[in-house]
């Protein structure tokens, strides 16, 4: 498991967050605000403290 195999479990995390991180950069920043913004509104009803 990943435990104990660190070396193949850093390569696959690796592999991952640049692939991820590829795809987030052809997003427009501000689309991406708003996916977050929708994302968040999404998760439940909240108040503002006064």
């Amino acid at each position: 498991g990943a435990h104990s195999d660190w070396e193949r479990t850093a390569a696959a995390l690796k592999r991952s967050l640049l692939r991820h991180l590829g795809e987030l950069r052809n997003i427009p920043t501000d689309e991406l605000r708003r996916r977050r913004w929708e994302k968040y509104m999404a998760m439940g009803e909240w108040r503002t403290s006064r």
